[in-house]
């Protein structure tokens, strides 16, 4: 959740207030509201983008709109920052990243143009010789030295729970091929959390929680004074849970997902060696993490045991959702929403921001969905598998020799 202040989230309740974007791209200008085509702006993000748990993140950001008027020629990997505001209260960070396409339409003198943040980016870039040739250092030290990632910036926030076990218990296994975005992939599985870059291009993490009080009134967008607002802390929890009230649509599944009760960490699906802590049935596995490898039984277990910890709270409603925009929310936030029940009482949904979609001009609307299902089944999709198995194979064929 993006910190803004109370005068914000009234400015962003009345539909009359007015909205402003501001888009910078660096080099070319400033582009402004007035020169985006109505109702062609379109903002896209996702921590958990399948209907199967897993704790990762790093999906990139989409940012795109239509300009009139804009006639510079080349905008192909030009940076990117956009803003927000209602009124003159806080002007929100919204994305940063890279442009990816600027397509001119013939003789109308607009210009469509796509932008995604550094994920896009660094799946493209190849980081094998960097990591098989890196030296023994901690999770959050190999991060903390990965070239690419000095240029991004280390957002506050950022805290491994796994930062201080050594890689890969001292030895590394040498990998064919390895992008930049896996490498960041692996990084946060191992640690149980999700990556993302922030609005100004900080690489950061998140952790899912859940919470264990509300919010004094119902909504953010709703309260009785401008001197009694509902507090943005939600004192006595673990985490701020903001109550919609008002939406256009939603709807839920009739479950909220079972808590993961068993975390395994193996190499392959035949690993004898592989760590168990939980004991439960709804197991979450992670299969082939490079900083797994070779690690010692007490550091094993440490790690398993303290992604066991971040995970098996977790629980929420599968559900998608439009209501007006909330800016400052953010994927990994929670949320809750209000229904009647058949018998005609009040229930409460409680979930989390997995994806969500942010468009329009000066009504603004947000789409927020997640999807999962209610116990885990632990499938492997068949490039997973084969992968396994040309693993076992070229191991056996090491080991004679």
């Amino acid at each position: 959740m993006i910190p803004v202040s109370n005068a914000t989230k009234q400015a962003w309740a009345s539909e009359t207030s007015e909205k402003k974007m501001s888009i910078l791209i660096v080099g070319e200008g400033v582009i402004h509201a007035d020169s985006v085509k109505a109702d062609t702006f379109k903002y896209t993000e996702s921590i958990m983008s399948s209907d199967s748990f897993e704790a990762v993140g790093c999906i990139a950001k989409k940012f795109e709109f239509t300009t009139d008027g804009y006639n510079r020629p080349v905008l192909k990997n030009k940076r990117i920052y956009a803003t927000i505001q209602a009124n003159n209260t806080d002007e929100i960070n919204l994305f940063a990243g890279l442009v990816d396409s600027g397509i001119k339409e013939s003789r109308k003198g607009l210009k469509k143009i796509t932008a995604y943040d550094e994920f896009y980016r660094l799946s493209n870039v190849d980081v094998t010789d960097w990591y098989n040739a890196l030296g023994v250092t901690t999770i959050l030290g190999a991060l903390q030295s990965f070239a690419l990632y000095q240029h991004f910036g280390l957002a506050n926030d950022l805290e491994l729970i796994n930062g201080d076990k050594p890689c890969f218990g001292g030895t590394i296994r040498q990998v064919k091929k390895l992008s930049g975005l896996d490498f960041l992939k692996q990084i946060c599985q191992i640690n149980g959390c999700y990556g993302y870059f922030n609005g100004i291009g900080q690489f950061s993490v998140k952790y899912l929680t859940v919470k264990t009080q509300r919010i004094l009134y119902p909504s953010d967008m709703l309260f009785p004074s401008d001197d009694i607002y509902p507090s943005d802390t939600d004192t006595g929890g673990d985490v701020v849970i903001t109550a919609i009230d008002a939406y256009k649509e939603m709807k839920y599944e009739d479950y909220s997902i079972k808590p993961i009760d068993n975390v395994i960490i193996r190499n392959t699906s035949k690993d004898y060696g592989a760590r168990f802590y939980g004991g439960g049935v709804n197991s979450y596995i992670i299969q082939g993490n490079i900083f797994a490898y070779d690690q010692d039984y007490y550091d094993l277990h440490a790690m398993v045991v303290k992604i066991f910890n971040a995970l098996n709270r977790v629980s929420f409603r599968p559900f998608q959702a439009e209501q007006n925009a909330y800016p400052w929310l953010e994927c990994g936030d929670c949320i809750s929403y209000y229904d009647i029940d058949d018998n005609g009482e009040q229930i409460t949904i409680d979930t989390v921001i997995m994806n969500r979609e942010l468009s329009g001009a000066q009504l603004m609307w947000d789409k927020y969905s997640a999807d999962c299902e209610e116990i885990q089944l632990n499938t492997f999709d068949l490039k997973a598998q084969l992968k396994d198995i040309q693993n076992q194979i070229e191991e056996q064929a090491d080991d004679n020799g």
